[in-house]
Formats: structure tokens, sequence, C-alpha cells
């Protein structure tokens, strides 16, 4: 079973990013995040940005076949990117959040769980969403990740 904490609906804030944004297929994902991240980090200490809060995937996409997906560092303001790496902003919205613990493999039951939610609720999902990587693989175990799991609701 999935432990997660409790889902709350809340209005997040804007914020800018620098990120890169590429379609994966499923088997891919882990692979092309830590390339991706790998990627961002270079980045982000050549050009001395500050970046202010945990790494994020948003979810533009999601099918069995693709995943289109958007990796990236939360920063102070607003960047110049390049070739692969462009300025974004998570928007302000109003969502449903929950917090996932455990491994990433099992962050789909959490997901299940945030649908049903704002479904439950007479709400509508929105076809996108995030997460907030809280702490990294390989500096705690699976079991104690932290990912914070951020689904907009549609305006009705």
């Amino acid at each position: 079973m999935t432990a997660m904490k409790e889902i709350k609906i809340i209005t997040t804030q804007a914020q800018h990013a620098a990120t890169i944004r590429e379609k994966v297929r499923m088997e891919d994902i882990s692979l092309a995040m830590g390339r991706v991240y790998g990627e961002l980090s270079e980045f982000i200490m050549r050009k001395k940005l500050q970046v202010v809060g945990p790494p994020f995937t948003y979810y533009h996409s999601w099918s069995d076949d693709c995943i289109d997906l958007e990796c990236g560092f939360p920063v102070s303001g607003p960047i110049e990117g390049d070739s692969r790496i462009k300025p974004f902003a998570l928007p302000s919205v109003r969502a449903a959040m929950a917090t996932h613990v455990g491994p990433y493999h099992r962050l789909g039951e959490t997901y299940a769980i945030v649908e049903k939610f704002i479904r439950s609720s007479n709400l509508v999902p929105a076809p996108y969403m995030w997460e907030k990587y809280l702490n990294e693989p390989g500096k705690v175990p699976d079991e104690q990740l932290l990912t914070e799991i951020y689904w907009p609701i549609e305006e009705q």
C-alpha cells in the first residue's frame, strides 16, 4: 500500500524555472531524468543561477507510449535559456496536492488516489500535473523518498 499524507486543495504560486522538455517512453523515464537534471545542474552552475526550491517534473501529457515531460529547477528570476534549456514558469493554479512517501515506481498509486479525490469532489482534473522531489534517491532509502504531487483542477 502506498504511504501518502493528506490531500489538500491549494493555490500554487507561480515560479520561474530553468527546464528541459523531452518526450520519452515510460521505460526510459528514469534515465532521461537523470541525464536532464545533470545537464540543468551544469547550466545553473555555469550561469550562477540561484535555485530556490526542489527539482520538479512537469507532465504536459502522458500515455502508455509517450510521456511529454519537462524537468527543471525553480530559480530566483527569469532566465535566458540556450538551445535545450528554456525559461519556464510553474503556474499559479488551484490544485490538489499530496505528498507521496516511498519509491518512485509507486507514484502511480498516489496519482490514482488524488484523481479519485478530485473527481469525488465534483471537480475536473487538468490534463497536466507536476511533482517536486523533496529528497534524493541514494541519500535516503526508497521507502523514505518524499514527492509532492500537484494536480491542477480545471475551472468550470
